[in-house]
């Protein structure tokens, strides 16, 4: 990511793991400290096995449990340790400044780490009410959103970023309902599935 997660503080980023870059929207190189290669079906499984935290957070703002995993594979790849150079930390990369004003005192602790993740996503899909300028806000920063007048940044990295956690949200929300149609599941007290983000910024943008 490489915009600020406050908005009055615009050196305070949130570097998100392997498609960041700096306020001169060149590419940052970001050292994460994977436990195992990356693969799509590893980091699956890394991910899914952090669903009980995923849905504990989703259930507290009212969000997709698929959506929190999406954007935990693309952050981190699954990884709690990650770790990028701008001082992102754990599961949902955040920085510092991020991880105190929405409550984790430790950010490589798992449930903080996500349970913060999910209020500051929770609030930037209030602010600009659909999915692709929430995370494009999640990457970019909310004043580069706004900078270009609430449309995705034409940033590289942002253009990239977007449609690839959206794809990582289809991949586990197919996951997730395959897990909970399970004999026994229903029964457990898991997370109902909130209706989707789905408004797109081009529908966004005609509203107005």
């Amino acid at each position: 990511m490489i915009g600020g997660a406050v908005e009055d503080q615009p050196d305070e980023r949130i570097v998100r793991a392997g498609i960041a870059s700096d306020d001169a929207h060149e590419s940052v190189s970001l050292v994460l400290q994977f436990e195992t290669p990356r693969s799509a079906t590893g980091v699956k499984d890394k991910v899914m096995v952090l669903l009980p935290l995923v849905e504990e957070a989703a259930r507290a703002v009212d969000l997709d449990s698929a959506l929190l995993m999406a954007v935990i594979d693309v952050e981190s790849a699954g990884d709690a340790r990650a770790l990028s150079v701008q001082g992102a930390a754990g599961l949902m990369q955040l920085m510092p400044a991020t991880g105190r004003l929405y409550g984790a005192s430790d950010r490589f602790d798992a449930r903080q780490n996500i349970a913060a993740g999910a209020r500051f996503l929770r609030r930037l899909l209030a602010r600009f009410g659909n999915l692709e300028l929430a995370l494009a806000a999640y990457n970019a920063g909310e004043e580069a959103v706004r900078r270009f007048n609430g449309s995705i940044p034409p940033y590289r990295e942002t253009q990239q970023y977007v449609p690839r956690v959206i794809e990582q949200y289809e991949r586990y929300r197919q996951a997730v309902l395959a897990l909970r149609t399970q004999p026994g599941r229903a029964a457990s007290g898991t997370q109902r599935s909130p209706t989707p983000f789905v408004e797109t910024a081009d529908a966004s943008a005609r509203r107005r």
